[in-house]
């Protein structure tokens, strides 16, 4: 009854958006197949233990036993999710007093934290032995909020090189030259200037549907692919268009022309731009970032700086990592 109550209660929300819920239900099976190839990857290439934790509950009752325990990566920091019920998983809350925690590149994503984000960082933080951040502004943040040093190192995908992760990609899934889009986001003005692009290329649009608008767009082709397709697809294209933060990545990985996108404005408590901002900046790719939906930037880059940029950061991203396993487990 309380079930049937709270869908009622939504069910304007269903009417106002119905052409939305509408194409995600016809394309559920889309998103299942899409699914699969994820574990399909998972289970090829990820080590993962053989206990399964579905609750904190169950992590403080039975943790696992190591010498070191490390968390990263993506935004296991930022406030949007640790506003979650069992936010403190994130900060190794689960471990037993006394073992050694680290972090390697967690991201907060924002260009400002509130004063109880401030609280949570120094309640879980101050007993860690070695921290590090993502971007640049989360590691001055956390630096001047714990009072100790944070050092600033590269999304983990960014430590391994072009050829490595080619050999974890399908071969090529389509022939012709393409504009690979890819956004998680719903602003329009995005695919408007995809749109755009094709128009003065020539190119076809090749999308990975993630949000019902480009679900329902029969204008371009649709692919609805798991992590060796995309790795493929990143590295085939002729541009790549994306508000993803390692859809840029990856095409900076793979030196495939691109346009970043930012999905939510700098202000919101959704944002994760400082991410995006702090990882071109620091290769010389700012100008890369789409402000001006109505402009036409630049088509060629060249990735011969940003590649010297990239190399030095990457050495000394692997330097961190390996001196806090070699401190704890030689």
């Amino acid at each position: 009854m309380q079930l049937l109550k709270i869908r009622l209660s939504r069910l304007g929300v269903y009417v106002l958006n119905f052409k939305k819920y509408y194409t995600l239900f016809i394309n559920k099976s889309n998103a299942v197949a899409r699914e699969r190839l994820f574990e399909e990857f998972y289970r090829k290439y990820a080590l993962i233990g053989k206990t399964r934790y579905e609750s904190i509950e169950d992590l403080n009752n039975n943790p696992p036993q190591y010498e070191l325990y490390i968390v990263g990566s993506d935004q296991t920091w930022s406030p949007s999710i640790s506003e979650q019920k069992e936010k403190e998983v994130f900060f190794l809350s689960f471990v037993p007093e006394g073992s050694v925690k680290g972090s390697y590149a967690p991201s907060i994503g924002l260009l400002a934290v509130k004063e109880q984000d401030k609280e949570l960082f120094r309640k879980y933080l101050d007993d860690f032995k070695y921290l590090s951040c993502r971007e640049k502004t989360g590691s001055r943040i956390l630096s001047e909020v714990l009072g100790k040093d944070v050092v600033n190192v590269l999304d983990p995908t960014l430590l391994l090189e072009e050829d490595e992760w080619l050999q974890m990609a399908d071969g090529k899934i389509i022939e012709e030259p393409y504009i690979l889009e890819y956004f998680l986001g719903n602003r329009i003005e995005h695919r408007g200037f995809v749109k755009k692009l094709s128009r003065q290329t020539g190119l076809k649009i090749v999308s990975l549907p993630f949000d019902s608008l480009d679900m329902a767009d029969t204008s371009v082709e649709r692919l609805y692919v798991g992590p060796a397709q995309f790795l493929r697809l990143i590295h085939d294209a002729e541009y790549v268009c994306t508000d993803s933060f390692h859809g840029s990545v990856f095409s900076v990985i793979f030196k495939t022309k691109f346009f970043s996108f930012c999905k939510h404005s700098d202000y919101s408590a959704q944002s994760e731009n400082s991410r995006l901002y702090d990882f071109l900046d620091s290769i010389h790719l700012n100008d890369r970032i789409v402000m001006d939906y109505r402009s036409s930037p630049s088509l060629s880059i060249n990735f011969d700086e940003s590649a010297r940029y990239l190399k030095k950061l990457r050495e000394a991203s692997w330097d961190y990592l390996v001196y806090m396993l070699d401190q704890e487990l030689r």
